[in-house]
């Protein structure tokens, strides 16, 4: 037994740790009655899951359908669960963003501050 096992408690959303081995080489040792409650749990979070999927997607293709709906950016939600959080106000498109200059612009600038120093001197 493990001591504190509570602390141990499973998320609802797990780490997603699953790999794939070339199980020709290995020789697996489990529980019967385990592997069966695991595959059992995972089954019914995913169809738990992909209820959920399947009612959030017909709400918002109902709701941009509805005519009010025209001016909703459909991407905002995406792009704020990939950036973990709501987009700031004033954001940028990535594409938009300003760069870095370049090797021969960053010459340029060192070439006038050089000639600077020289006619200062």
């Amino acid at each position: 037994l493990v001591k504190n096992a509570y602390r141990y408690v499973l998320w609802e959303l797990t780490l997603s740790c699953f790999c794939r081995f070339d199980s020709s080489n290995l020789e697996w040792i489990h529980d019967d009655l385990t592997l069966k409650r695991t595959v059992a749990h995972l089954q019914s979070d995913w169809a738990d899951l992909q209820t959920k999927a399947r009612l959030i997607e017909n709400m918002v293709n109902a709701l941009t359908e509805a005519p009010l709906g025209d001016g909703i950016d459909l991407n905002k939600g995406l792009l704020e669960f990939t950036q973990n959080g709501p987009l700031p106000a004033r954001y940028v498109k990535f594409a938009d963003r300003k760069t870095c200059d370049s090797i021969e612009q960053k010459r340029e600038k060192l070439d006038k501050k050089a000639e600077i120093a020289k006619s200062s001197v």
